[in-house]
């Protein structure tokens, strides 16, 4: 069986019963209930910045420090194990590295005339894992259009388009104005990470969907 067909999405009962009763008590001692975040491929934060805003507990995981703004791991998500990170988490972003996506839509001009190679999708399959061993209540991929065609295997149908961000995933539907910054970003050493970064406005409607969801989750149990 596949990854794709191992994914079922969690329902408010059976082994979720423990996970939320202990958010019931957080609740019951006066405060919100805590709620977690797990940023793959976090780059700057672009997705955590928003999360935190809904007072989500932010973790990022990224071969790299760039300066991500609160608890990272340094790993290289192709090859990292996820058992090691004994943690619940309530919902999953993952933006896997695009630019060999990017480059199956340039014109063939832009590659001196030469055939690209089919992307590898290694860091795409090992998101897929890593949604499966924490089997989060929500979970969302971005990538750029070039991803379409070689995503829908393994993430299912294309969710959501938000100017020119594209989102696989199972989370709440949301509103959010589409942005296009990151074409007029000038020369800069960071000009790559700063182009992948997710804009605010995204990040912060999500996660305000997925923090009113899951209030409303742990209200009916």
């Amino acid at each position: 069986m596949g990854l794709r067909n191992q994914l079922i999405p969690l329902g408010p009962k059976g082994e979720e019963s423990v996970y939320y009763e202990q958010k019931r008590r957080s609740r019951s001692r006066g405060g919100r209930p805590e709620v977690k975040l797990l940023d793959l491929f976090c780059g700057m934060g672009g997705w955590s910045v928003g999360f935190h805003r809904e007072g989500f507990d932010c973790t990022g995981i990224d071969v790299h420090d760039v300066g991500y703004p609160y608890r990272l791991i340094l790993a290289d998500l192709g090859t990292w194990d996820s058992a090691s990170l004994q943690e619940d988490f309530d919902v999953i972003c993952a933006s896997p590295p695009c630019i060999e996506f990017t480059k199956t839509t340039l014109p063939k001009s832009w590659n001196k005339g030469k055939e690209v190679s089919r992307p590898d999708l290694t860091l795409a399959k090992s998101t897929l894992y890593i949604v499966n061993h924490f089997h989060p209540k929500f979970w969302v991929v971005e990538n750029v259009r070039g991803a379409v065609p070689y995503f829908q295997d393994l993430f299912g149908e294309l969710k959501k388009k938000v100017g020119s961000r594209y989102l696989w995933g199972h989370f709440p539907i949301f509103d959010c104005e589409a942005t296009y910054d990151k074409w007029r970003l000038p020369p800069n050493p960071d000009r790559a990470w700063l182009r992948s970064k997710i804009p605010y406005p995204l990040s912060r409607s999500l996660a305000l969907a997925c923090r009113t969801a899951l209030k409303q989750i742990l209200e009916a149990t």
